[in-house]
């Protein structure tokens, strides 16, 4: 049996005959974190067997480009992978490992699900996304007040706080998405949270 973490350039070694099976993949190639931005170079899986490969490279799980090189600079803050697929192996989408650049959750301003009002400098943070009992929220200032919407506009949740962090118990809760809110001072944090159970 084969690793299931093979990129394309190893599948095809072993692809000597009509009938070999391949599943689905785990991520391939190595996570990366850095505190400045990095080209990330695939090149390597660019053409297999005289075929070219498609990268579509994603930041914050959006689409921001596509190529036929393999390689892509990152442009700032925030978590990058990329999907590749070739016409040697066309029922199979290999995903590559993360590469993070800076701290994503530390500033809310750069979750593309989530809006910062009157440029807030603070942090805020709110873990684990997808949820299934309980979200942490690491507050900016206190006190805050913290409020838990439908995505009819329908609150939740709504209490003060007091102090740094503070934990919301979701495990009543119905699944879906909400909206989390949090005033602070004078500024006010918006973030999408998914309850799972």
């Amino acid at each position: 049996m084969l690793q299931d973490n093979l990129p394309f350039s190893e599948l095809a070694k072993f692809d000597t005959t009509a009938y070999l099976y391949y599943g689905p993949q785990n991520e391939v190639f190595s996570p990366v974190n850095s505190a400045t931005n990095v080209t990330i170079n695939y090149s390597s899986q660019a053409v297999i067997r005289g075929l070219t490969t498609t990268f579509k490279w994603y930041k914050n799980n959006q689409l921001v480009a596509t190529n036929t090189t393999g390689t892509f600079t990152t442009t700032g803050v925030g978590v990058y992978y990329c999907k590749l697929t070739n016409g040697y192996f066309p029922v199979l989408t290999l995903t590559s490992a993360k590469t993070t650049i800076g701290n994503p959750g530390a500033r809310i301003s750069e979750d593309p699900e989530t809006r910062v009002a009157n440029s807030a400098p603070e942090e805020m943070t709110a873990y684990p996304n997808p949820a299934t009992h309980s979200v942490v929220i690491n507050l900016p200032q206190s006190p805050s007040q913290v409020v838990l919407y439908t995505t009819l506009g329908t609150p939740i949740i709504d209490r003060s706080v007091e102090g740094a962090q503070t934990t919301l118990d979701v495990s009543g809760t119905s699944p879906g998405i909400y909206i989390l809110k949090v005033s602070s001072g004078s500024h006010t944090y918006e973030k999408r949270v998914v309850i799972q159970h």
